[in-house]
């Protein structure tokens, strides 16, 4: 019913991330939540939704436990708003299936909860008059599991674990003084949560090998999760060993990227043929032997159409598939914009894939920036050809992010150059170009 009212505009969802991965509503058991813009108008409409829902039903909505929640939005206004439908006003952090939501976990103080249950069970069992293999019992088998509900989706401030270990600890002796988990990302590829993570932090989520070195720009739930995974990594504990990739159809499968062997992907493995694939194409797109739909129907294959799969306004030559789709051209803009180097709209797809206009002038500097040309020109294509057999394309921030992340893979495997950081690759590139 939600995503019929969705789909005819009578309910504004929220656009999540670069892809903008459209939600309306989540739904556990007899939970419900609703996201959507903050208007009347929108509000007014679910109230008419949920009417519908009671006279179909015959079930009935009590709005004396349902609350109303505004983000940025002023707190007086969503208490008049509550009022105006019957509902009570809510305030952040909200409790959701036993976790709080938009509560700031970095801090202490909202570990509480967990901290005066630990207190509460140990005060209940007595510790002090149980042996030592009861006490024992207990803390592996119930203590150890109090937290992990929490901990599955929240990293704990180092002085929370301290605390936790005190407990524990005491207990143990019998006083009664005063891993985290990673989530299945890599299995669970066609779920929500999954897609709505890819659209924000990119397709691998910061847990692929080639991510270790990067930084999130501001700390959420989820970029706590990876750092704390990538602690665990500096301890020489192989976390991403662990995931085990399920193929199902093939959709999110890749032949280099995943793990097949051991613990490290194919790209990994055998490097130089793994960038040879990156050179055939750049070099097949000089020489104009690029398999472009116009390329092909020039060879007498039989096609639908040789119109562009991507914008579908301009036959797919090769300077239109490369560089004047528009696409392919607003990423082109952006790598010239990162590097600071002019304007690309009177160039050539052979000329830019040669690197022969705004290059540096250092021999280093040229092979930097042919690798960031060359990367930048073969994930184009590819962007191209998941649109053909998967019917997938990807936005110019999530093309440009992937972008930047391979070329600096590239450039890291393959360039004499020492020391190269993420944050100087980021955010001025022209660093190592001199």
């Amino acid at each position: 019913m939600t995503k019929c009212a969705v789909s005819n505009n009578m309910f504004k969802g929220v656009e999540i991330g670069g892809d903008k991965i459209l939600i309306s509503h989540l739904q556990y058991a007899d939970d419900t939540i609703f996201f959507g813009d903050w208007c009347e108008e929108n509000i007014r409409n679910l109230m008419k939704l949920l009417k519908c829902f009671e006279l179909t039903s015959g079930l009935k909505v009590n709005y004396n436990k349902s609350n109303l929640f505004g983000i940025g939005v002023n707190k007086l206004v969503v208490e008049n708003m509550a009022r105006m439908f019957n509902c009570n006003a809510g305030s952040f952090p909200l409790i959701y299936l036993g976790l709080p939501v938009g509560g700031k976990m970095n801090k202490s103080i909202s570990w509480n909860p967990v901290l005066d249950k630990f207190m509460k069970r140990l005060s209940d069992w007595r510790a002090r008059s149980m042996s030592i293999g009861g006490r024992l019992t207990l803390v592996k088998s119930v203590l150890n599991s109090l937290p992990l509900y929490y901990f599955s989706l929240f990293r704990a401030p180092q002085c929370v674990l301290k605390k936790l270990e005190c407990i524990r600890r005491s207990f143990f002796w019998g006083g009664s003084g005063n891993k985290v988990k990673l989530l299945g990302f890599k299995s669970e590829t066609t779920s929500l949560w999954v897609k709505v993570i890819s659209s924000i932090y990119g397709h691998s989520g910061g847990l692929g090998l080639d991510e270790s070195t990067r930084s999130f720009s501001y700390n959420s739930v989820w970029s706590n999760i990876v750092k704390a995974g990538n602690t665990i990594h500096a301890f020489g504990i192989d976390y991403r060993g662990s995931f085990v990739k399920q193929i199902g159809d093939g959709a999110s499968t890749s032949f280099w990227h995943d793990v097949w062997i051991g613990s490290i992907p194919l790209k990994h493995r055998f490097k130089r043929l793994f960038h040879r694939e990156t050179n055939t194409m750049a070099l097949r797109s000089i020489k104009g032997r690029l398999p472009t739909l116009l390329e092909l129907d020039k060879r007498g294959i039989d096609l639908n159409s040789v119109r562009c799969p991507i914008c579908d306004n301009d036959i797919e030559s090769l300077d239109h598939s490369l560089l004047t789709c528009k696409l392919a051209k607003d990423i082109w803009e952006k790598i010239f914009e990162w590097w600071k180097m002019g304007s690309v709209s009177h160039q050539g797809p052979r000329e830019l894939l040669r690197g022969e206009t705004g290059k540096p002038t250092s021999d280093i500097g040229k092979t930097i920036w042919q690798g960031v040309i060359w990367t930048c020109g073969y994930l184009i294509w590819k962007n191209r050809n998941e649109k053909i057999f998967k019917n997938k394309c990807w936005s110019v921030p999530v093309a440009v992010n992937e972008i930047q992340v391979k070329s600096f893979e590239w450039i890291a495997k393959r360039c004499k150059l020492k020391n190269i950081e993420w944050h100087n690759w980021l955010h001025n590139p022209s660093l190592y170009s001199a």
